[in-house]
């Protein structure tokens, strides 16, 4: 039997990009931290929440465009089976990703609300809320890389089903020759 090669979008870049990013957000929300005085009062972030939130947005729009793959007539029986097997495993990534955007959130909420007013603690809950969110920041870029695969894919389809209409049409100008 014949094994289907998809890693359903899990690539060593893509997790090397999430831990970079993971890194990159700690480490500036650090940043953030030392810049703003020490007597500031600082009140649940409901902004970098919502940042937490504008992936999901995509996610469900690449889901919708995942599904519409389903409804293909311009393909074989096989390609069909692939696609699904293809569209089932993005599909299940993605509702993941759904889930890490909606916890993620909770947490940050969650966090602030229970250790903001202490020092050492509300340190750690800013470099947790800085990874999350280059987390959630670098998804974005790795879900218009989906989008982008599926335009390519539909692109190439119509393509292929004009290179048969051309060719029928050609075929068809011989024999009435």
């Amino acid at each position: 039997m014949r094994q289907i090669n998809s890693n359903n979008g899990w690539t060593k870049l893509g997790v090397i990009g999430i831990l970079f990013s993971a890194i990159i957000g700690a480490y500036g929300f650090e940043i953030l931290l030392d810049i703003i005085p020490n007597n500031t009062s600082i009140a649940i972030p409901w902004a970098i929440v919502s940042l937490f939130l504008l992936p999901l947005t995509l996610c469900v729009q690449l889901i919708l465009k995942l599904w519409d793959l389903k409804e293909l007539s311009d393909i074989t029986r096989d390609e069909r089976r692939r696609l699904k097997a293809i569209i089932r495993g993005k599909t299940r990534q993605f509702f993941i990703a759904i889930c890490y955007y909606v916890l993620s959130a909770c947490i940050v909420v969650t966090l602030y609300v229970f250790l903001s007013s202490d020092v050492g603690l509300f340190k750690a809950v800013i470099k947790i809320t800085g990874m999350l969110l280059g987390i959630s920041m670098f998804s974005i870029l790795l879900i218009l890389l989906e989008m982008k695969e599926i335009s390519d894919f539909n692109a190439k389809l119509k393509e292929r089903a004009l290179a048969k209409k051309r060719q029928k049409s050609a075929l068809k100008r011989l024999n009435v020759d």
